[in-house]
């Protein structure tokens, strides 16, 4: 087979000379020469005459010694003129790197070295080298860029037309057989033995076709395609197109039109052309790794996948697989798709055998009657029904715990009645298998355990059938609106399809389904309608699905048709851990989050009407009291031409991010996305027209960051969502967008609820929303704002029967660490969440990335917010702020991600993030003497460095634990990372408070654990107190030497503002206890001491903890608590 535009474009007439001519020049297609949609890359169906599309631009130049093609679908002729520039320019660099011809390559530069030890290479040939390894052991060594000297010696070859003498070949083989050392690490390359050559011709245009195309994608020109010499890498497709037509040919029949998928490569290898006849033999220009010889095989493979490079390889591993051999070389490649066709008989009227991979689409495909002959299966694949009768079935007695349960003699007995009704009532015509409506399922014959299914299906009006899976019921089949292909039995992992993709009655479908362990996809026509479900036991609730059992085609009283039933066994998944853990394990990892407060309040910016409004900016509507009518035409404003969804992922990602969370409606209702539940909304009631959702999920993807969308639960413009009578249509509409934002933009990390404390909305309600989350997509996470479940700006979960993954803390972090919780602290960068011009009360850069540590040494993530103006520019002081996050993360990054919390209560001078078998000390107060001190470490520390030098240290236990000289380390204002390699897991012994040369204990904010919401410490370093103490639950606590017995008078030092005074609590020494009445000190800051009375401790009780515990509070507060003073009396 042939990709389109492998050497030479297929284009029609003119075309073809403006594109040849501008491919002799090397240089750009002139204006005139832009080709139109009927040009041969990208075009529509076949048979379909279609305008010319003004805004499609083609360029071609001669590079990597190929023709090198770029289509590009935009509006802005200059945009696509500047973005092909970089294509060519990215194509020409990497051909500095990977060319085997050019004797200054670094490619050659390192075969050079070849037996001279490591050499240093460039991050882009690292990665196609580790690329092409990996191909290389996943193909069985069929795919191996060693055979560079094979490759010499075969140009030889052709030139002279004749073989070289054997004894050079094997030289050659041996050559090409050395080993090759790869350390990512390091970023060196050593080649074993002298004399090797890599040859990078089976893999470098692939990858470079990719870059090329990625550029164009970061430039924003999203739809596009990049062609090297037939190597295609592919974007969004055409406007008014679902995907790219790329034109496929074999050289052993005729050409089909391919239908390539947005962000998927296409390559095609074999001996259609550039092969030679040499001794009477045909060989190709695709070299054997295993002969060293041009392959004689006859015949091509096109490779369809998403990794351009690995795509590129693996068409020439399975050029000389053959037909025989794909099915194995691809169940090591999953992801990819590919066609293989083989001459199996000598001479031109030889049998063309072909391997077809089941997802593979053409555009002359008809929907779905793509097995031809039908009931044959394609490669890989046995026939459960061989068309012509009821061999492998057998009738069902009942389910599989039933019948496990009858006796052998009831069960042979009910054997015998099934069978009878199967041939009663089952029977084949015309190579379908036929149930007349009446009588029992059927089953086959024999067990499996994970498979690929695939089943054609027609039913009758009203007609309701099913497929069991091992035994167990049921990928749903009936004529309902809700569609076929969920799971209809499943109770707490709800299953309904996203859309019906069922064709009309009386046409057949088609189920493509997958099952591995206990877990289904299920795709009807093409339609991903469930995806990674877990399939419920129907027959034993609670336990998990049978591990093998057999394929049912269930009797439910209606006619029903089957054919094309071919199934095959599949590899087990390996074990892997919790499933709860698996979908919560990234998100745990990221620690990293961005938050995006966008809407219309970003046009008044804090101000209407001349009045400025004091709260955050996304609040003006509700504490101005806007009514909906004079806020809503705020919409006919909104045109942030500036936006540039690259630009923000660039941004997030180059600050460490790995997942981002945008407002997709926020409370007044707005949604800034394609709805066709709202017409307010950002395509229908803006002049700006673009779906945002969209575009930041495409450029998220493109950098690797995780979606996330925020949606709220509170609406004060819908007219459903304003009174309790109406509010469970408003849930309808709320439901009906959270499923397009589930379905319509790809997978999406987080469900980010919020308002959930309107009135209308109950627990009930969230419950079943956080089920229609993971029904859609059940690897997403869901917040506790989903449901009622949330304390307060707290934000963390109450016990009991709520929904909700994870607590979100709002403008706080916990003060302590939450053993057994995941939750995520969001925080502004200033006041406002959304924008608000006159909001300048900045967060310092060193505040933040504080805040980031503080977060991730307490175990939770950090969602930092940022608030773009109306124009769709984020604010440049929050662009600062990422920038200085960005240099401080690319030294310290693996400091935060995948770093868990701290094993000591307290650092005096910062705070410590783990990994196994190593602590990362995080040092924000300099220590005076310049020697940190990690007091309590009872693990011996093996190494120590400055993570952000590599700086080696020394460090040396004592009495208090270990110290480390940071004498030399440069210091980081934000924070100093100091690594510590320890042995086995960290043992912590904590510091407590011991008595004073005159017997008194002083305990200090600082020093106390800080138990429930809202707690933290405040006020100056030296002198800190315990603030924001607004949870009359929550307590301070200490631990403490043990106290001698005796008498002691307690003294407390505190401060309480006027209006909050009035608080009782009682401070608890081991059994005994002093109780407290707060009084007003004049304000917070106003600190005073009390003298609270004597308690006496008695001997025999001793005493490890001294805690201050709330008993009412009338105000708002209890109290700011600097320290209690316990004094012996004499």
């Amino acid at each position: 087979m042939r990709t389109l535009l492998k050497r030479s474009a297929l284009v029609r007439s003119a075309a073809l000379a403006c594109l040849l001519a501008g491919a002799a020049a090397g240089g750009e297609l002139p204006p005139s020469c832009e080709t139109p949609a009927e040009a041969g890359i990208g075009h529509p169906d076949p048979g379909r005459r279609e305008t010319v599309l003004p805004n499609r631009h083609e360029f071609a130049r001669v590079l990597m010694g190929a023709r090198v093609t770029v289509v590009i679908h935009h509006h802005d002729r200059e945009a696509a003129v500047e973005g092909a520039a970089a294509a060519f320019e990215r194509i020409a660099v990497l051909d500095e790197v990977m060319s085997d011809y050019r004797t200054d390559s670094e490619l050659s530069r390192l075969c050079d070295r070849a037996g001279q030890g490591p050499f240093a290479v460039s991050p882009d040939l690292l990665s196609v080298l580790g690329s092409a390894a990996e191909v290389t052991r996943r193909t069985g060594g069929l795919f191996d860029i060693r055979v560079g000297p094979c490759v010499a010696l075969w140009r030889e070859s052709r030139k002279n037309g004749s073989l070289a003498d054997p004894r050079e070949v094997q030289s050659a083989l041996d050559r090409s057989r050395a080993g090759m050392d790869i350390d990512s690490h390091r970023g060196t390359v050593t080649l074993g033995a002298p004399g090797m050559r890599l040859d990078l011709g089976g893999i470098g245009k692939g990858f470079a076709a990719a870059e090329a195309r990625d550029v164009l994608v970061a430039r924003g020109l999203g739809s596009c395609l990049v062609s090297i010499g037939g190597d295609v890498a592919a974007a969004d497709p055409p406007p008014g197109e679902t995907d790219w037509k790329i034109e496929i040919r074999s050289g052993l029949g005729e050409s089909r039109v391919l239908r390539l998928p947005a962000g998927h490569s296409v390559s095609t290898a074999g001996d259609f052309e550039q092969f030679v006849e040499i001794d009477g033999v045909r060989r190709s220009h695709v070299i054997d790794p295993r002969t060293g010889l041009g392959s004689h095989r006859r015949g091509a493979a096109t490779v369809v996948g998403r990794d351009g490079a690995v795509v590129d390889a693996v068409d020439d591993a399975l050029y000389l697989a053959g037909v025989a051999g794909a099915r194995g070389i691809l169940a090591g490649f999953p992801g990819l798709m590919a066609v293989v066709e083989e001459l199996v008989e000598t001479g031109e009227t030889g049998r063309v055998e072909r391997f077809v991979s089941p997802g593979l689409v053409f555009a002359d495909d008809k929907p779905v009657d793509r097995f031809d002959p039908a009931n044959v299966p394609p490669a890989g694949f046995e026939a459960l029904f061989n068309g012509r009768d009821l061999n492998n079935w057998q009738g069902l007695i009942d389910g599989p715990p039933i019948e496990a349960a009858m006796s052998d003699q009831a069960r042979a007995q009910a054997r015998q009645a099934a069978d009878a009704s199967m041939r009663d009532h089952w029977s084949v015509r015309d190579g379908v298998l036929m149930f007349d409506g009446r009588g029992g399922s059927l089953q086959t014959a024999r067990s499996y355990r994970d498979f690929e299914l695939f089943v054609d299906w027609r039913i009758q009006s009203g007609g309701d059938s099913g497929i069991y899976l091992r035994g167990v019921p049921q990928v749903q089949i009936w004529d309902h609106p809700t569609g076929s292909g969920g799971l209809y039995n499943n109770r707490a992992h709800a299953s309904n399809p996203p859309v019906k993709a069922d064709r009309p009655v009386g046409q057949w479908n088609r189920f493509h389904i997958i099952m591995r362990g206990d877990r289904v996809r299920v795709r009807l026509n093409d339609v991903l309608v469930a995806d990674d479900v877990v399939m419920e036991n129907y027959w034993e609730p609670g336990r998990a699905v049978y591990a093998a059992g057999p394929i049912e085609l269930q009797a439910h009283g209606n006619p029903l048709e089957f054919r094309n039933i071919f199934i095959r066994e599949i590899p087990p998944m390996p074990e892997r851990a919790d499933p709860e853990e698996r979908r919560l394990a990234w998100w745990r990892d990221a620690r990293f989050g961005m938050f995006i407060h966008w809407g219309l309040y970003a046009i008044p910016a804090g101000e209407w009407n001349g009045v400025s409004h004091g709260g955050v900016g996304e609040w003006i509507m509700y504490h101005l009291k806007i009514p909906a009518p004079d806020y809503m035409p705020l919409s006919r404003r909104f045109n942030p031409v500036s936006f540039d969804a690259d630009a923000w992922a660039a941004m997030a990602a180059d600050a460490g991010v790995k997942y981002v969370v945008i407002t997709t409606k926020h409370h007044d209702g707005f949604s800034l996305f394609d709805s066709a539940h709202a017409t307010f909304d950002v395509m229908d009631a803006t002049p700006f027209g673009r779906d945002v959702m969209k575009e930041l999920a495409q450029a998220c993807e493109r950098r690797g960051l995780r979606m996330g969308w925020y949606h709220s639960i509170l609406d004060w413009t819908h007219p459903l969502a304003q009174s309790a009578e109406t509010y469970p249509e408003y849930v309808k509409v709320l439901r009906g967008q959270v499923t397009e934002l589930l379905t319509n933009y790809g997978p999406i990390g987080v469900m980010w609820f919020d308002g959930e404390w309107d009135a209308n909305w109950t627990n009930d309600m969230g419950k079943d929303l956080y089920d229609l989350c993971r029904s859609i997509q059940p690897w997403t996470i869901v917040n506790n704002r989903v449901g009622k479940g949330r304390q307060g700006m707290a934000g963390l979960t109450a016990a009991g029967d709520f929904p909700g993954d994870f607590g979100t803390p709002e403008q706080e972090i916990p003060s302590t660490g939450l053993a057994g919780q995941d939750w995520e602290s969001c925080m502004t960068m200033n006041d406002t969440w959304g924008y608000k011009a006159s909001d300048s009360n900045w967060k310092s850069p060193e505040t933040l990335i504080r805040m980031l540590v503080e977060t991730t040494s307490k175990g939770g993530n950090f969602l930092l917010n940022v608030g773009p103006t109306a124009q769709g520019l984020i604010p440049e002081p929050s662009v600062e702020r990422f920038a200085a996050i960005a240099r401080w993360m690319k030294a310290n990054h693996a400091s935060i991600h995948g770093a868990g919390a701290s094993p000591f209560r307290r650092l005096p001078w910062g705070r410590c993030t783990t990994r196994p078998g190593r602590l990362y000390m995080h040092v924000f107060e300099w220590p005076a003497d310049g020697v940190l001190r990690v007091p309590g470490l009872l693990n011996t520390v093996t190494a120590a460095a400055a993570l952000a030098t590599g700086q080696k240290l020394s460090p040396v236990r004592d009495a208090a634990g270990w110290s480390i000289d940071l004498d030399g380390v440069p210091r980081d204002l934000a924070s100093t990372v100091i690594v510590l390699d320890i042995d086995g897991t960290p043992a912590v012994v904590e510091a407590r408070p011991g008595p004073a040369a005159d017997g008194s204990i002083t305990l200090r904010a600082q020093d106390a654990t800080l138990a429930g919401h809202g707690l933290r410490l405040e006020g100056p370093e030296d002198e800190p107190n315990v603030g924001f103490w607004t949870d009359e639950r929550a307590t301070v606590r200490w631990p403490v030497l043990e106290m001698a017995p005796g008498a002691y008078r307690v003294e407390l030092t505190y401060a309480c503002q006027p209006d909050t005074q009035g608080a009782r609590y009682d401070v608890v020494i081991g059994e005994s206890r002093v109780s407290g009445l707060v009084s007003s000190t004049g304000g917070w800051r106003e600190f005073t001491t009390v003298d609270l009375g004597i308690v006496t401790l008695t001997p025999g009780t001793p005493v490890s903890e001294v805690a201050v515990i709330p008993l009412a509070k009338p105000g708002n507060a209890v109290m700011n608590l600097r320290s209690i003073r316990m004094i012996p009396v004499r």
